[in-house]
């Protein structure tokens, strides 16, 4: 079943991905991108592993899940805090943080001192969904 996302402009039809197949085949593709391939990998296996919505995401710093097992946050939609778990992911975080300056985003943005946009995040996995062919369709209204 498809999840449709109205994000700034853009309708998008997302395939959910079900089984450890398609998630494995997902994390190849975006390995495959030319640049970020490791923050674009982190990106994902934060999201899939923590139910966390984008927006929140791409405002974690480093130092909000370097080195812990858990962390809380207050959810930018709802508002409601919740702790996430990061067991499950420990290990990616710490390889892609040790050279990342600890005060910074998790996810920063070249063009400034502020992390990556959610359309950024988007685009980086909707080109990933259709490189396997769970993106079913991008419309601009």
């Amino acid at each position: 079943m498809a999840n449709t996302n109205k994000k700034e402009g853009m309708m998008i039809d997302v395939q959910s991905l079900t089984t450890e197949k398609e998630i494995k085949e997902m994390i190849k593709a975006l390995e495959m991108g030319k640049q970020n391939a490791n923050r674009n990998v982190l990106l994902f296996k934060i999201g899939i592993s923590t139910g966390l919505r984008v927006g929140d995401i791409v405002k974690l710093k480093v130092s909000d899940v370097k080195g812990k097992s858990s962390f809380k946050i207050r959810e930018g939609k709802t508002k409601k805090e919740r702790s996430v778990h990061l067991n499950a992911i420990m290990a990616d975080i710490a390889d892609y943080t040790e050279s990342i300056n600890e005060e910074g985003y998790l996810f920063p943005s070249r063009k400034d001192d502020s992390h990556i946009a959610t359309t950024q995040a988007y685009r980086i996995l909707v080109a990933a969904g259709e490189l396997i062919g769970r993106q079913t369709s991008e419309l601009t209204s």
